[in-house]
């Protein structure tokens, strides 16, 4: 496994960490008509889709994934997105959790496009 390959593969997980947490937490800068909810959404599942990738081409990858130590730099990258897009938004000095409130299960599983649907009635 490369340095390369790790690094794609925290920067894909701190993608998914980002967007669960700005669709759990801060939906209302995420306009419906603007489909901001519906690109999170999308950013989840393609970036799912290259950790499968990722892990497929490079099965030793998916021991890497499940490690607190992988979750925790991939959070850490996580909060730097948050932070720049709820600033953007002007939503300014904002409490995050330091560690990351979503075990593998919900990074890799979490049926966000059912979520989507029901909160839009869609």
């Amino acid at each position: 496994m490369s340095k390369r390959d790790e690094r794609s593969l925290i920067s894909y997980l701190a993608i998914i960490l980002a967007h669960l947490y700005k669709w759990d937490n801060y939906t209302g800068i995420a306009s419906h008509k603007t489909k901001g909810g519906k690109n999170w959404i999308n950013s989840i599942v393609n970036a799912r889709k290259e950790i499968e990738d990722l892990v497929s081409d490079m099965p030793s990858l998916e021991r890497f994934i499940e490690s607190f130590e992988t979750i925790q730099k991939a959070w850490e990258e996580a909060l730097k997105i948050i932070r720049k897009d709820l600033l953007k938004n002007g939503i300014k000095n904002v409490n995050l959790p330091n560690s990351c409130p979503y075990d593998i299960i919900d990074i890799l599983y979490r049926d966000v496009i059912y979520e989507y649907k029901k909160k839009y009635n869609l």
